[in-house]
C-alpha cells in the first residue's frame, strides 16, 4: 500500500521531495502545510505513483486562475489538460504504470491504515451478475473459515450465493496461473521473431483489419451520395427524395468517419501496448515454478476472476490481448510475400 511505501521510505531515512529541495537549496512553493521536517506520507507517495510524467507524458494546464484579479487557483478537469504523449524518454514501463494504477484502485479496500488489502481485492467477480464478490468469515468452530459470496446476493438482490472458500479459490487460481505461464512460454519464439521484424505502425495498421469494413462502407455511401444528383436530373428520384437521401448518406459518411477515428485510436493503443509488452514473456518466465500466490503477481497477470455458481473459476488475464496481437503478427509473418501483398 502507499502507506507501507511511505513508512519504508521514512524508516530508511529517504528524504521526501520537500526535504530534497531544502537540502539542494532549491526554491519551492507549496500549498500544503509544512512541518520542521517534511516526511513521506500516503498523499505524497500517491502523487508520484499517478504522475504520468514518468512514462513520458507531459501534462500541462492542470490548474487555472478563476479571475486575473485574484490569486485563487482551481484544479481543472483532467479532460481539459494539455497532454503530449512520448514527449520525453520514459523511466517507468507503461505496463508497470498501468499495474500500479490498478493496484491503487484495488488497495483502497483495506479497512485500516497500514492494513494490507485482501489477496483478491478488486479482482473477484460474480460470473452471473458481474458484481464484486465480498469476503466473509465464519468464526464458528475451532478455525475460522474465510469465504467469498456475491455482493448482490449479500445485499438481498436478485442473484445466488456463488459461495467459494478462500482456501479452495487460492488453490484453483494458483493451478490456473501455473498452466497460463506454461502456455505463455510457447509464445517466446514467436515474440523474438516479431521483435526482429521491428513492426512499424503502418504495417500494424495493415495487419489489423478492423478498419477494412468501415472504409468500404464509407466508400459505398460516398458513391451513392455522388450519384444522387444524376438520379434527380434523370427523374429517377423526386426532389424531396433527393434531399432526404442526401442527408441520410451524409449522416452515414460522418458516422463512418467517427468510427474510423475510434478504430485508429484503438489500433494506436494496441500498437503501443505491443511495444510496451515486448519483454513480458521474459518477466513472466521467472514465475513458472510459483509455489504460493502473491498479490503483486496476481495483479500483474490477472484482470478479473469470475466465480460460477458451481464453484468453477474463469480467469481473464491481462495478457490475453497481447497474445491476440502476437497471433495476428505471427500469422502475417508466416505468409508468403505474394499473400502479404494481397493482405
Amino acid at each position: 500500500s502507499s502507506y507501507s511505501i511511505a513508512k519504508h521510505l521514512n524508516d530508511n531515512g529517504i528524504p521526501s521531495p520537500m526535504e530534497h529541495k531544502k537540502a539542494k537549496g532549491i526554491r519551492y512553493k507549496t500549498g500544503f502545510s509544512t512541518k520542521a521536517v517534511a516526511k513521506w506520507d500516503t498523499p505524497a507517495v500517491n502523487r508520484i505513483l499517478i504522475n504520468e510524467i514518468y512514462i513520458g507524458t507531459l501534462q500541462q494546464g492542470k490548474r487555472e486562475k478563476i479571475n486575473y484579479k485574484l490569486d485563487k487557483v482551481v484544479s481543472k478537469d483532467k479532460s481539459d489538460w494539455i497532454e503530449i504523449e512520448d514527449n520525453h524518454e520514459a523511466i517507468i514501463d507503461p505496463h508497470d504504470f498501468e499495474i500500479v494504477q490498478k493496484l491503487l484502485k484495488c488497495d483502497i479496500k483495506a479497512k485500516t491504515v497500514g492494513e494490507k488489502a485482501d489477496l483478491f481485492s478488486g479482482l473477484l467477480f460474480c460470473k452471473d451478475c458481474n458484481a464484486q464478490m465480498t469476503k466473509k468469515v465464519d468464526k464458528r468452530g475451532k478455525t475460522p473459515t474465510v469465504y467469498y459470496i456475491c455482493s448482490s446476493y449479500n445485499k438481498g438482490q436478485d442473484c445466488s450465493r456463488h459461495s467459494i472458500k478462500q482456501e479452495e479459490l487460492q488453490r484453483t487460481v494458483l493451478e490456473m496461473i501455473r498452466h497460463y505461464i506454461q502456455y505463455l512460454g510457447e509464445y517466446e519464439t514467436v515474440s523474438e521473431k516479431i521483435k526482429e521484424m521491428e513492426v512499424s505502425y503502418e504495417l500494424f495498421q495493415k495487419i489489423d483489419k478492423r478498419q477494412e469494413y468501415t472504409k468500404k462502407s464509407k466508400a459505398k455511401f460516398e458513391l451513392l451520395k455522388s450519384s444522387l444528383y444524376q438520379d434527380l436530373k434523370e427523374g429517377i428520384i423526386a426532389e424531396e427524395e433527393f434531399y432526404d437521401m442526401r442527408e441520410f448518406y451524409t449522416n452515414r459518411i460522418v458516422e463512418s468517419e467517427l468510427i474510423l477515428e475510434k478504430q485508429s485510436k484503438e489500433i494506436a493503443r494496441l500498437y503501443k501496448k505491443s511495444l510496451g509488452n515486448q519483454n513480458f514473456l521474459t518477466d513472466i518466465k521467472k514465475y513458472q515454478n510459483i509455489g504460493i500466490l502473491e498479490r503483486g503477481l496476481l495483479v500483474r497477470l490477472v484482470d478479473k476472476i469470475y466465480v460460477l455458481e458451481n464453484k468453477k473459476i474463469e480467469i481473464q488475464f491481462n495478457y490475453d490481448e497481447t497474445i491476440e496481437i502476437l497471433d495476428k503478427l505471427s500469422s502475417y509473418t508466416s505468409q508468403t510475400p505474394e499473400i502479404r501483398e494481397v493482405v
